[in-house]
């Protein structure tokens, strides 16, 4: 077994949530999703902690839950759009199997359709633009503690998946029996 997990990133609409758990079925392993555990965690959705509590209060918790997260080996962590705005998260992101998947901002923005729910596109006058604002400072961030980038612009999630899948250390691959 690994002492490392597979961590997607990227921003919304990169296709963690979508190749996240294709890759966890097929390589044997659990499947996290950030997100959710920060929402059950504090008993709110997402949108709510950012409206209540503002992003900084969601970020710390971020760090916890992944903190957390990456103490146990042999997972497919779905990591949220923001998590590389933390040093601290991108020091974990290091030492993990990290992917980023990257999409221009016009096809982020067809994939998330109307922002709502989306905290970071809110009263966004055109969400391509926002998106390509985000990207730009992001983009570095997540290329620092990436692994592999991948790019999810063009292909079926099963093909995109079998290509992270080939591009994967041994250490990462599933036990043939």
């Amino acid at each position: 077994m690994t002492s490392k997990n597979i961590c997607l990133t990227g921003l919304m609409g990169s296709g963690k949530s979508t190749l996240a758990p294709l890759l966890a079925r097929q390589l044997g392993y659990a499947l996290i999703n950030l997100d959710k555990e920060i929402a059950v965690r504090m008993g709110r959705t997402i949108m709510m902690i950012f409206a209540d509590q503002g992003e900084e209060t969601f970020r710390r918790e971020e760090e916890v839950v992944l903190q957390h997260a990456c103490s146990k080996p042999g997972q497919v962590i779905d990591c949220g759009g923001g998590i590389v705005v933390s040093e601290r998260n991108r020091a974990l992101l290091s030492v993990q199997f990290t992917i980023f998947l990257s999409a221009s901002p016009e096809t982020l923005a067809a994939r998330i359709g109307p922002p709502a729910g989306r905290p970071l596109l809110a009263g966004a006058e055109s969400v391509p633009a926002r998106l390509g604002d985000i990207l730009a400072e992001r983009e570095p961030l997540y290329r620092q503690c990436a692994s592999l980038v991948i790019s999810t612009e063009k292909g079926e999630p099963a093909a995109i998946a079998a290509e992270i899948l080939a591009q994967l250390p041994e250490e990462l691959q599933p036990v043939q029996p």
